[in-house]
């Protein structure tokens, strides 16, 4: 049990490390969403901040300070979410927080309470694909894969791919 578990921990990490990772996703994504909130000192410019942070520190496999990036933007985005409710956006950015300290038990939690409220979410559905990958649970991929067949965009072909490379 502990060799899967240290397994999984290692292949995420290098997963997410990766310059594949770093070139689109979430980093492009928590840009944009700095960008957008620049100069709103809120709960959730500040947790897009310090998520940010915690990415660079990773990048520099600097894991102890990155690490509590994470926690400090996970409790910024939580105090976001008690003023506006739940938003999917919001319940990504905790759940890939939480993914990135290796708790993915919370982190699904997050994903899936996203997920109901906006079942099509193309980043929460890929989260949640590559993690079921990386469980070679390919049911679960492949039905987060089909809530997103539509739209058109990279994360679909790139998942697709990925699943018929393990099938192989």
């Amino acid at each position: 049990m502990f060799k899967k578990v240290f397994l999984i921990i290692i292949t995420v990490t290098l997963f997410y490390t990766s310059p594949i990772y770093a070139k689109g996703g979430a980093i492009e994504f928590l840009k944009q969403m700095q960008e957008e909130n620049r100069n709103k000192p809120t709960n959730y410019s500040k947790g897009i901040k310090h998520l940010t942070k915690a990415l660079r520190y990773d990048d520099k496999k600097k894991f102890d300070q990155a690490e509590k990036y994470y926690l400090k933007a996970i409790n910024y985005f939580l105090e976001h979410n008690k003023d506006f409710f739940l938003e999917p956006n919001v319940l990504f950015l905790i759940g890939l927080s939480y993914e990135k300290i290796n708790d993915f038990e919370n982190a699904n939690l997050y994903y899936q309470i996203g997920l109901e409220l906006e079942p099509k979410h193309i980043n929460i559905n890929k989260q949640l694909a590559e993690y079921y990958i990386t469980e070679n649970q390919t049911n679960f991929a492949k039905q987060r894969v089909e809530a997103i067949k539509g739209c058109e965009c990279i994360e679909y072909n790139d998942l697709k791919e990925k699943i018929l490379k393990i099938k192989k």
